[in-house]
């Protein structure tokens, strides 16, 4: 199969639903040097095991941390993104992670008016679409990644690692089977569970294209 090539019209499609609440070169926004693997971690059971056999086959990637994963990750990572930034803990941990971390990181939200984060993106239609976990490959897709890969994103009845609540999040599945259907799936894997269904698991080759 031929690379397919994160282009302007693919940033362009990702834009129609984010664009930063203050226009700005989303180019400056990666690290350098610029690597085309962006490893978003999300917040299932599952995720510290999806890190590590990513790891096995990765390499040369960003690491992206969803809400309540960036207090616990034990490794270097570039972003911090958070779909729920009206809730304090995740602007609290936003002011922290920029303490500690400086220049080192940028963090993401969902919301114009969220003091704290480096980058507030406004969704176009202003509906919410799926979870934080969503809003970071659409952040990602934004970025100019060429390959986005899930960990810790099933999107089944699994729960959360921090918390024994078991949400079900199958009942939002739809907006990933919507984006599994378009032409911004080529850029997408996922490690585990209902995403990994639909998107397919990440391979040596489909990471070396």
């Amino acid at each position: 199969m031929n690379a397919v090539y994160n282009t302007p019209e693919v940033q362009r499609m990702a834009s129609e639903h984010v664009n930063p609440a203050l226009y700005i070169d989303v180019d400056t926004l990666r690290p350098k040097p610029k690597n085309d693997i962006l490893l978003i971690v999300a917040t299932a059971p599952c995720n510290w095991n999806d890190v590590l056999t990513f790891a096995c086959i990765g390499d040369g990637y960003d690491v992206m941390c969803i809400n309540h994963v960036a207090l616990a990750f034990g490794y270097k990572f570039q972003y911090f993104a958070t779909g729920d930034s009206h809730i304090g803990l995740f602007r609290s941990i936003a002011k922290e992670l920029k303490r500690q971390l400086g220049l080192g990181l940028t963090s993401h939200c969902y919301h114009p008016h969220s003091n704290g984060f480096d980058i507030r993106w406004i969704r176009k239609d202003k509906t919410c679409r799926g979870t934080s976990t969503m809003f970071g490959v659409e952040v990602g897709l934004a970025l100019g990644y060429l390959k986005i890969v899930l960990a810790g994103a099933p999107m089944d009845s699994s729960g959360h690692f921090y918390d024994k609540a078991r949400p079900d999040f199958e009942n939002r599945l739809d907006e990933w089977v919507k984006l599994a259907g378009g032409p911004l799936a080529c850029f997408i894997r996922s490690m585990s569970g209902n995403t990994r269904d639909l998107f397919g698991e990440p391979t040596k080759e489909w990471l070396n294209e």
